[in-house]
Parts: structure tokens; sequence; C-alpha cells
């Protein structure tokens, strides 16, 4: 059965501790979490000791909207039906003879 990495015994199969066996060989070994850690708190100490930025100023004001902005965004996105004789009416009578 192709793609079952666990066989009828309960084993993991081969393939998958070829795997993690190349995974800590590469990722986990001694050299490797060095380099990470001492890239690591090179990183940190770059951000950290820099001086504060200075505060760009006071913030601008925050945007002005319309009264009715709402009612003009839902018109904006709301479906618009391409004939009149379908759908709502602006003046909502019944447009059906009796």
């Amino acid at each position: 059965m192709s793609g079952s990495y666990i066989t009828i015994d309960g084993e993991v199969s081969n393939d998958i501790k070829r795997l993690y066996i190349s995974f800590q060989d590469k990722h986990l070994n001694d050299a490797a979490l060095r380099a990470a850690s001492v890239k690591k708190q090179q990183s940190g100490s770059s951000s950290g000791n820099s001086t504060p930025s200075q505060p760009a100023g006071p913030a601008p004001p925050p945007p002005v909207y319309p009264e009715d902005a709402a009612m003009q965004a839902i018109r904006r996105f709301s479906c618009r039906v391409p004939f009149t004789e379908v759908g709502c009416h602006k003046d909502h009578r019944s447009t059906s003879v009796q």
C-alpha cells in the first residue's frame, strides 16, 4: 500500500525513520543550534540597543464621513437589476393590473 508510513505490525516505515534522522543531522546538531542562537542574539541586540524613534507628531484627524455613508455604501455595492420590470421599484407600488 503506497503512502502508508506505519506497517501492519505498528512500526514506522524506514522512509520516515530516514527522514527523521536526516532532519536531526541537519537541523538539530550542535553547530546548527549554536548558529541559530547567535543569529537570534544578534537580531535581538541590533533592535534592542538602538535609540527609541521619535514620535512622528500628532496623529492625523479621523476621516469625516457623511451622515448617510452607510446607505451610500449599501447602494454602491448592492446588486443592480438590469431590467426595470424585475426587482423593487422606488415608489413601491404594485404595477400589476387586476
